[in-house]
């Protein structure tokens, strides 16, 4: 028989409702766990828009370099002359030709490569079986800065402001501190054959590789290496580094992949779903987040996590893709064709329905 004279107390009432709020938050917080959390869109659901550009200009394209808003881009033609463009290549204007070129670079020569300075106010190139040169005002004069030798130069790379200089030879690392005024062989590097460095943006920590070699890396402007033997020994054509150096991003020819890492290198991921292509250049945003990296023969590839899934850019085309470069922001492309043209391409992130 129940006893309908009970009537509970305001403190059980009180305690009652507790309870009921307490598992109502309990019941709310495992259906918000157990809902996947929202995640920034795939590539697939963004858009690329790519332009052909210098298309009246089929050179040898060896290294192309952009500055931080990418309205800034110069590139250098192997047997060939140095180009900048103001205007996000629309518009290029040879620097080694006509009445106004600098006699320091005038004619052809081997270019290999060329680094820009965050503003493109300060470009600094190489020559292969050449010497090393700059430009404090966005290549209209040169400094060809003969006290470092006549070399076999590979490539070279910037700190932001320009001043911070790396460039490596098959046998060699260089720095300069000064703009390219003096240079110190860094000996400590080895003699290897080196195919590629990246640089922080403040030149202290730098980043290269060693074709058919490892992955190496330096924590007080090339004065000391450790060799970052987890990457493994590769083809590794090209490496490229966020702005503070911790997240690094490293292409490997003959189908062997593209690798990161997230701790200045100490451990290395083998990113497979890129596929093991002819990977040739790989730039990066400024936080090392979104990736770009071009195929010898093949297409363009662009990642915005890190290089963990990848997108192919179909409308660029399939060409003999030599270099690739990057605002800092990664939403805006510059890529190079080995006897083609220059094109460029825009993210533009669409509308959801």
């Amino acid at each position: 028989m129940i006893d309908r004279s009970f009537k509970p107390g305001r403190n059980v009432l009180k305690r009652c409702r507790v309870l009921s709020f307490v598992m109502l938050a309990v019941i709310a917080g495992s259906l918000l766990t157990s809902c996947p959390s929202p995640s920034p869109g795939p590539e697939g659901e963004s858009s690329w828009t790519w332009t052909p550009r210098a298309t009246d200009r089929n050179r040898k394209w060896k290294s192309i370099a952009s500055s931080d808003d990418g309205q800034k881009l110069a590139a250098v033609a192997y047997n060939g002359g140095v180009y900048t463009s103001a205007d996000s290549g629309e518009i290029w204007t040879n620097r080694s030709e006509g009445d106004n070129a600098d006699p320091d670079i005038t004619g052809s020569k081997n270019w290999n490569s060329i680094a820009s300075s965050s503003d493109g106010s300060k470009l600094a190139a190489v020559v292969y079986n050449g010497g090393i040169y700059t430009s404090g005002n966005s290549g209209t004069t040169w400094t060809h800065h003969t006290a470092v030798g006549d070399k076999n130069w590979w490539y070279i790379a910037s700190s932001r402001d320009g001043t911070r200089l790396a460039a490596v030879v098959s046998g060699g690392i260089y720095t300069s501190d000064d703009f390219g005024a003096t240079w110190t062989h860094q000996t400590e590097a080895g003699d290897k054959n080196w195919e590629s460095i990246a640089s922080s943006s403040d030149g202290r920590r730098l980043a290269a590789v060693v074709k058919g070699g490892g992955i190496y890396t330096s924590r007080n402007s090339g004065a000391t290496w450790a060799h970052q033997t987890e990457a493994g020994d590769n083809n590794w054509n090209a490496i490229a580094s966020s702005r503070d150096g911790r997240r690094l991003a490293a292409v490997a020819y003959n189908d062997e992949g593209i690798y990161t890492s997230d701790d200045f290198g100490a451990t290395w991921t083998h990113q497979t779903a890129a596929g093991d292509r002819d990977w040739i250049s790989i730039a990066s945003s400024s936080d090392g987040s979104r990736l770009a990296a071009v195929v010898k023969g093949g297409g363009i590839y662009t990642s915005r996590n890190s290089g963990a899934t990848w997108a192919h850019q179909t409308e660029a085309g399939d060409n003999n893709w030599n270099a690739i470069a990057s605002s800092s922001d990664g939403e805006k492309l510059a890529a190079a064709v080995d006897g083609g043209g220059v094109y460029t391409g825009v993210f533009q992130q669409e509308d959801s329905p």
